[in-house]
């Protein structure tokens, strides 16, 4: 929208300015980010500190889809199709085998009006594969996205929350 809204006040320049605007200042913490985690990411400082901040990610991650899910699933098919490429990636389908298939889905569905259009009764999500899960990492996980849904805190407190007990549980290094 603000690259858009660049465009539309200033021509060109105003849509390279606002991108730039828009996408560089993400571009460089990402790479800040990056580069610490791949400098000190081995440290055992900084295993504690992940140990706290991952659960807290996650919980940023559901909510996000969450709201995502709320505006993105309308229709009785969207939620097939939401549901189904849940489930293959879950299996480990290759992510642009399951956007073609899960759009030409939606076309030929939609084209050929096979599916009756009504909201979807439950949406489902994958948090990740990868997560490693303890009771400790469960509760901070929960606790946090009670936080962020019900009372609307702000993610990047939870992060800085969960990296602070994070390094408060780790023993003397």
């Amino acid at each position: 929208m603000a690259i858009h809204i660049g465009h539309q006040r200033a021509g060109w320049p105003g849509l390279l300015v606002a991108g730039a605007c828009f996408i560089v200042p993400a571009a460089l913490i990402t790479t800040a980010f990056a580069w610490a985690y791949t400098r000190y990411g081995t440290l055992a400082q900084a295993e504690h500190l992940l140990y706290g901040v991952k659960p807290v990610i996650i919980a940023v991650v559901a909510q996000a889809i969450c709201g995502l899910a709320r505006s993105a699933v309308r229709t009785l098919l969207l939620g097939i199709v939401a549901t189904g490429g849940v489930v293959a990636s879950f299996l480990g389908v290759n992510e642009l085998v399951v956007l073609f298939v899960s759009g030409a889905f939606v076309a030929v569905a939609h084209g050929a009006r096979l599916l009756p259009t009504r909201p979807p009764t439950a949406v489902s999500w994958h948090l990740g594969r990868a997560a490693v899960i303890d009771l400790t990492t469960a509760a901070l996980a929960i606790g946090s996205a009670v936080l962020l849904l019900r009372f609307r805190l702000n993610s990047a407190w939870l992060v800085l929350g969960g990296g602070l007990l994070g390094l408060a549980g780790a023993p003397a290094c």
